[in-house]
């Protein structure tokens, strides 16, 4: 049953399989799970199957050999193509056996149904009848509705009996062998409510219909907590983990989940269900009395021996002996889900003979198919087997010859040699276990537990919350290391595994029974460099097969760091009580900002990133990356939890200019409720977050404050560039806006007018428009101000009246007869002010007007002033926009950053500030990576998130269109809580194509 060793195989057709590695056909058919696969490293399509091996083609055609610890998930209990099964098929085949024959005698169905049923008689005593169908899930859908089947004839009998006992009463009232005294009657008052009830027959027909009402209520069904039993709409409500219910739960039968080991809880359920109605009954002396009547209102109890998809956790003999009361008790089905742990792998037929434990029903599927064939089987007690079922419920597919047969040459490879096969399966499963045990006993903090019977195996990796690699922490705490793990065994060791569906930190082991002692020797091997791989924390040597250096030689670690807060936790920090909660959502400016996040990812280089991020795009949900405090000199104090979204904004950029970008619009919602977990009142948005909210526009939230932080952000770049042209002594102040249409850019110019003498707005080519209606919006903003002080009037309205579109007190005109001091009092109110100004301006100065637009960065080489706002993923001004012999002041505002750092190598002249960056009050300082600023200073964006919790500010603030006096109050906070507003350097290594350093680490 082993493989082949090189692959080859004359006998075997070509087939041709797509390249996996193009994720475009799988566009098609569950595209999320394709590009999962692919985030993981498991999107591999393999070609053929022998034994415990699968084998897939490179992309240079190379055949890979893996060795499959998968194993169907249960159901290649024989191995891949076991060629006595093989051989059975294709007689099947070559002999033209009918497939579909529905409504006809199906003899194989019936000779599978016999022998099945034997093993049930055999181990419980009782003979059985089979029912046959396709899958597990559809096994577990027949369980309910024949046991629903059951409960509602148990129901209808009832209702009969109490219908015969009233035509009883009446009989005995009319020959005088019972009575009714007025007692009777003033009981039946008080149970319904009623001041008066007409006569016996009103009572009876009441009873009736109360016991109706109650017995027809819709049932419940048990099942243990961890459960998995299915996902359709019936089997789903049986199966434990809230993600796959919640979407459907308003569908399906209810359900309560009972804890292991918790007989309290079985009671409390059993409670739940009961149903009480009341009966009449003739007592010792004659009368008729009232009789409370309860009936359990349980259709099933299900139950997986052995749970697989819950984490491979056996279920104890004492809690199935319990429920095996339970159900004797009161009437109800046991039903053994046996889907994955029957049909002898872990030792036994079925898995519950461990135990000593019979059921009411079996169900098996998975191994029964001896790797080949879609089929399962629902095996249900003959005394309580209603025989309309099996004609009631069918199946197109069901009681198939192919599927019978298939799975009747796997039966005789279970039996042969009494059993022989399935007590290899418990030997070599001790073996296995007892292998992984040992490796956990030297492990204990990577490997916190090893569980299983037979060939039914989990390893349960243990919480990395305490790992020095802020990767492998947040795989831990989003329940994706199990899946990390999985594609680093296929990567670097060619070993198929994967989680549990349920208990993802819990890898499964369930290989064929004839698994060789060298793969267990090869798994445990691997193993054991997983363990020491997460002891040191080395992420890298985790997740290198994701951007292709699986295998490379190892390189040594840097110094450990002490592990941040984790990054799943939602729980408050010690000491938050005393301030108030901020939440502030961000994403990595560059790929290469992975490596500040986790220096553990070293020696990826830019490339590696951005590779890395792409590959794992969508796999990923938002995470705490960094928690900060801090305290005002007024006294308040706030703390903020940066929330990280897996992202750069080159990604975004590309998406959207390909019609998507919908994937990050979805991590900021699920960047907003986690920050609402986390009990934050403000949530503020950084970088491209919120230009993708529209400025927080498109949000819906009415329970937190919203804020793009951009109020500040401007305050802060007008005053670093305001000081700058002030301590350089500029003798003439033309200023240039990089993203003039833009929120911030507008805003900018137009607050700016206030002290500069000319603006050059600068936008793409094409936004032409919208260039001139923000100049004509600045033109009407500066000439009112003018208009209502114009003692204080200066910057872009003094260079309009020097050039004649303004006078001392408004705007000048031509019109005859006015002068200008009327034309202060009567143009000042016109709606199209700014309109009117920026036409005269135009067609009178030309090259002169103080507000000019341009398309070209080439015209900031006029500008002595330039403030970039653009929202590009990639610097976008350049040595040659900037004026090359005089002094110029560059204030960089965007995020990423607009300016080039070649900036600073060739313009010496120039004066390059980072913009929209503020200090923190009281010299305090944020140890927040990938912001790359200096000790102590801070985005205003995330300032201005800080400053709404220092002072109370409850509704949204920066949201939608920037407003200048918004701007001017939140200028007036910032300095009245200690933040300063400096001239900020900018460092080298802010922008994004700046060439950062390989994260070499020294080859061991």
């Amino acid at each position: 049953m082993k493989g082949d060793g090189d692959g080859s195989d004359p006998a075997r057709p070509p087939i041709d399989a797509a390249d996996p590695g193009d994720l475009a056909e799988h566009q098609h058919l569950k595209p999320l799970l394709a590009a999962r696969l692919r985030a993981t490293g498991l999107d591999v399509a393999y070609q053929r199957g022998r034994g415990d091996t699968l084998y897939y083609r490179e992309a240079g055609g190379r055949e890979v050999a893996v060795l499959d610890l998968v194993g169907g998930f249960g159901a290649s209990l024989l191995g891949h193509n076991h060629p006595r099964v093989v051989a059975r098929a294709i007689e099947l085949l070559r002999g033209e056996r009918p497939f579909h024959a529905q409504a006809s005698l199906r003899a194989a169905a019936a000779r599978l149904g016999r022998r099945l049923c034997a093993q049930v008689e055999r181990a419980t005593g009782r003979p059985a009848v089979a029912h046959l169908a396709s899958t597990g899930a559809e096994a577990v859908e027949a369980a309910i509705k024949h046991a629903e089947m059951e409960r509602r004839r148990r129901v209808d009998r009832i209702l009969e009996r109490i219908g015969q006992e009233q035509h009883d009463v009446r009989r005995r009232l009319r020959d005088g062998s019972a009575a009714v005294s007025g007692r009777l009657f003033e009981r039946a008052c008080r149970l319904f409510g009623l001041s008066r009830i007409d006569g016996i027959d009103d009572l009876f027909l009441r009873l009736y219909h109360l016991a109706r009402a109650e017995l027809d209520r819709p049932p419940a069904f048990l099942a243990v907590e961890g459960a998995f039993h299915g996902k359709t709409s019936g089997s789903l409500k049986l199966t434990y983990r809230a993600e796959y219910q919640a979407p459907w739960r308003s569908i399906g039968p209810s359900s309560a989940f009972l804890p292991a080991g918790d007989a309290a809880a079985l009671a409390q359920a059993l409670e739940a269900a009961t149903l009480r109605y009341v009966d009449l009954e003739v007592g010792d002396g004659g009368e008729l009395e009232l009789a409370p009547r309860a009936l359990v209102n349980v259709a099933a109890c299900f139950v997986e021996p052995i749970q697989g998809e819950g984490g491979m956790h056996e279920i104890g003999r004492d809690d199935l002996l319990r429920l095996r009361a339970a159900a004797d008790r009161h009437g109800f089905p046991l039903v053994f889900d046996e889907i994955q742990c029957g049909m002898g792998r872990t030792g036994a037929f079925f898995a519950a003979e461990h135990a000593g434990v019979a059921g009411d029903y079996y169900l098996l599927s998975k191994a029964l198919g001896a790797g080949l064939a879609k089929i399962s089987a629902l095996l249900v007690a003959r005394e309580r087997y209603i025989e309309e079922f099996g004609v009631l419920h069918t199946s197109t597919f069901a009681d198939d010859d192919f599927s019978s047969e298939v799975a009747l040459a796997g039966l005789d490879l279970l039996e042969e040699d009494d059993g022989a096969l399935m007590r290899r399966c418990a030997a070599t499963g001790e073996l296995f276990v007892a292998r992984l045990r040992d490796l956990m006993a030297r492990y204990p903090d990577q490997i916190r537990a090893v569980r299983g019977r037979g060939l039914m195996i989990g390893v349960e990796l243990a919480d990395q919350r305490g790992s020095p690699s802020a990767f492998i922490r947040l795989l831990g705490a989003q329940e994706l290391l199990g899946f990390m793990v999985s594609g680093w065994f296929l990567r670097e060791h060619a070993i198929r595994v994967a989680p549990t569906l349920s208990e993802r930190a819990t890898v499964r082991i369930e290989p064929s029974a004839a698994i060789e002692r060298a793969d267990i020797d090869r798994f445990a091997a691997a193993l054991e460099e997983l363990a020491r791989i997460l002891r040191a924390g080395d992420a890298y040597r985790l997740v290198r097969f994701a951007v292709g250096r699986a295998g490379e030689p190892t390189p040594r670690l840097p110094a450990a760091q002490p592990p941040a807060p984790s990054p799943g936790a939602v729980a408050a920090p010690a000491g938050e009580r005393d301030g108030a909660r901020v939440g502030f959502l961000t994403h990595f400016l560059t790929a290469a900002d992975l490596l500040d996040w986790d220096p553990r990812l070293a020696p990826l280089d830019a490339d590696d990133c951005r590779r890395f991020l792409a590959r794992t795009r969508g796999l990923v949900a938002p995470f705490v990356a960094a928690r900060t405090s801090l305290r005002s000199p007024l006294g308040s104090r706030v703390h903020a939890t940066v929330i990280g979204l897996p992202f750069t904004p080159d990604q975004v950029v590309d998406e959207m200019r390909a019609g998507g970008g919908g994937w990050a619009r979805e991590l900021i919602d699920q960047g907003i409720e986690l920050a609402r977990q986390l009990g934050c009142a403000v949530v503020g948005f950084g970088g491209f977050t919120s230009i993708l909210t529209g400025n927080c526009r498109s949000v819906i939230a009415s329970d937190v404050a919203l804020t793009t932080g951009n109020s500040l952000a401007a305050a802060a770049a007008l005053e670093a560039a305001q000081r700058a042209a002030r301590r350089l002594a500029l003798p003439r102040r033309v200023l240039g806006v990089v993203g003039a249409m833009g929120n911030i850019g507008r805003v900018l110019a137009e607050v700016a007018a206030d002290w500069v003498d000319e603006i050059v707005l600068v936008g793409r080519p094409g936004a032409e428009r919208r260039l001139r209606e923000a100049a004509a919006s600045i033109y009407a903003s500066s000439a009112r101000r003018a208009a209502g002080a114009p003692a204080a009037s200066g910057g872009l309205a003094a260079t309009m009246v020097a050039r004649g579109l303004l006078t001392d007190g408004g705007p000048a005109t031509t019109a005859p007869g006015a002068t200008a001091a009327t034309a202060a009092a009567t143009a000042a109110d016109r709606d199209d002010l700014g309109e009117w100004l920026r036409g005269r301006a135009d067609a009178e100065l030309g090259r002169s007007a103080p507000v000019r637009i341009a398309t070209d960065l080439g015209a900031l080489r006029d500008c002595d002033l330039i403030l970039t706002a653009s929202n590009a993923a990639r610097p976008v001004v350049h040595p040659h926009h900037v004026a090359p012999d005089r002094p110029v002041v560059v204030c960089d505002v965007a995020v990423p950053c607009d300016v080039d750092d070649s900036v600073l190598d060739e313009r010496p002249g120039a004066t390059l500030l980072a913009g929209g960056v503020v200090r923190a009050p009281l010299g305090q300082t944020f140890a927040l990576s990938g912001m790359n600023l200096p000790p102590g200073q801070v985005y205003g964006c995330l300032a201005e998130t800080l400053l709404m919790g220092l002072a109370g500010i409850g509704e949204n603030f920066s949201y939608g269109a920037l407003d200048p006096m918004r701007i001017r109050r939140i200028r007036d906070l910032a300095l009245m809580h200690g933040f300063a507003l400096d001239e900020n350097p900018r460092l080298r290594g802010m922008s994004p194509s700046s060439t950062r350093p390989r994260r070499g680490r020294e080859p061991e």
